[in-house]
């Protein structure tokens, strides 16, 4: 198969796959509600785009190459384990072993996990369950299943009703934020932070919801919004199909997206740069989103997820393998 067919079947995958202060918690046993909000959606102007200086990409080795068995996916660190979303017919979570190498299918049915201070939570087909990262045993369930997010205490749930706010402790629905899911159909992601929910639409926008009053602001990206990553100062969202990148301003919801960089979803933090990728690259991102760093990888690869850890940054590549990269 050649490359252009290879990424072809790629994209055609893509796109069937869908996947802050806070209110207290009411005392009631039923969970609050916040109604829909009465107006449309508060579109923003078209971002701005812009090409910065490319630095000269320096070569890295591929310090760990794993294999997985199957077309791994989603990824995350948690109790010295990368959590890694295996096709069939593999079809479950697998737990990495860091520092031997063992692969172990630990949650079957899994779609994605995420860790975070609120424990380490894994969603599959119908249920969104939390796991001891130590033994990828289920120790909780949520009562409500969807796209999720961590966040200050609390499990935050994204399905058609609305977003679902989940007591960790109890897997029990608190408060939930009615949306409209026609105006977001395709979405791809959830985060939280800013006083907001964050969903990136693969039309080419994030939707900003307001935590407090539930209102939306529809703020344009581009093609093919997919993985979104809150820092401390901005909301970035990864374009695989425009092949960029963008950053919000939550202040001002202003957009400055970046080309060249996001064609490979993945998007992760450290070192204190942003990092995404190309076919061939992965590039890190000033916080103000000048490129600082290109390090070339061995090879073209899709870099669906990327994980930063101090040895260097794990990238899954939606093949059978996930790769430790040195980061010079």
């Amino acid at each position: 198969m050649t490359g252009r067919v290879a990424m072809v079947m790629l994209v055609a995958l893509l796109a069937g796959c869908s996947t802050g202060a806070v209110s207290p918690r009411p005392s009631a046993t039923e969970p609050s509600v916040a109604p829909v909000a009465s107006t449309a959606p508060t579109a923003t102007a078209v971002p701005s785009v812009t090409d910065t200086p490319r630095p000269t990409a320096t070569p890295a080795a591929v310090l760990r190459e794993i294999d997985v068995r199957d077309a791994g996916w989603a990824m995350t660190l948690a109790g010295g384990a990368l959590w890694v979303q295996v096709d069939p017919p593999t079809d479950a979570i697998v737990r990495i072993d860091v520092a031997s190498g063992a692969v172990v299918p630990a949650i079957a049915g899994g779609h994605r996990a995420r860790a975070g201070a609120e424990g380490l939570w894994a969603v599959g087909d119908g249920f969104l369950i939390r796991v001891d990262p130590a033994t990828g045993r289920e120790i909780g369930r949520a009562e409500v299943q969807g796209a999720f997010a961590l966040h200050d205490g609390f499990v935050w749930v994204l399905d058609d009703d609305g977003i679902h706010r989940v007591d960790p402790a109890t897997g029990k629905v608190t408060h939930t934020i009615n949306r409209d899911p026609a105006v977001c159909e395709d979405t791809k992601d959830l985060a939280i932070g800013f006083d907001a929910a964050w969903i990136a639409c693969k039309g080419g926008f994030v939707d900003r919801v307001d935590l407090a009053e539930g209102s939306v602001t529809e703020i344009a990206t581009a093609r093919g919004s997919h993985t979104l990553l809150i820092t401390e100062d901005a909301v970035w969202v990864t374009n695989y199909e425009a092949g960029s990148t963008s950053r919000i301003d939550p202040a001002t919801n202003a957009v400055r997206t970046i080309h060249g960089v996001g064609s490979g979803i993945g998007i992760t933090e450290g070192g204190g740069l942003v990092w995404v990728a190309t076919n061939s690259q992965i590039v890190g991102l000033r916080p103000d989103g000048d490129e600082a760093q290109r390090i070339s990888v061995p090879g073209e690869r899709f870099w669906y997820d990327l994980v930063w850890t101090e040895e260097g940054i794990w990238g899954s590549t939606a093949g059978a393998a996930v790769y430790l990269i040195d980061v010079p």
